[in-house]
């Protein structure tokens, strides 16, 4: 029973990993056609890179992953499939930016709310100094604002500075 138990795991645990161990050529060029395909949101080549070896987080020269293109350009479906295959919500580029600051910064509601429901950081800031709140309250985006509100600790924040734009984030706490 044990050995089968044994072969078992060892069988699953090859068969996870790549036949064959790439390239760092061949790494860097599946990273950024990973990075790419997830762009555009062509969810079919995502996950065929992803089983060919490209790293989920793997990263240009500046630090910007497959899920920040894909969030920053709004391609939903790629990023559900890259945080499904353990994309980092809260890996940050050289700048400081995270996928959550590009959602906020493009208006992407549907993934900011995603991002923050897995864990993202909302309290990150950019080497400017902005966090992803900040960022969206600049842009008018406030649907958004009042996701990143609920998620930001009540005693960092003062209510007398609660209103952004049209919407009065106070009503939300009556």
């Amino acid at each position: 029973m044990k050995r089968t138990l044994c072969s078992f795991l060892l069988a699953v645990v090859f068969a996870a990993a790549p036949a064959h161990a790439l390239e760092p050529a061949q790494q860097a060029e599946l990273n950024r056609q990973l990075r790419e395909a997830a762009t555009v949101d062509d969810v079919d080549t995502v996950r065929r890179l992803l089983g060919e070896g490209a790293d989920v987080n793997g990263a240009n020269e500046y630090g910007k992953t497959a899920l920040m293109r894909a969030v920053e350009s709004g391609a939903s479906k790629s990023a559900y499939v890259l945080l499904s295959k353990g994309a980092s919500v809260n890996a940050r580029t050289s700048a400081g930016c995270t996928a959550l600051t590009y959602a906020a910064e493009n208006g992407h509601a549907d993934l900011s709310a995603m991002l923050v429901e897995l864990g993202a950081n909302v309290h990150d800031r950019t080497r400017s100094g902005w966090d992803a709140m900040m960022m969206a309250a600049r842009l008018g985006y406030d649907v958004i604002v009042a996701q990143l509100f609920l998620f930001r600790p009540f005693e960092l924040l003062r209510f007398e500075d609660a209103e952004i734009g049209d919407v009065d984030l106070r009503a939300l706490f009556v």
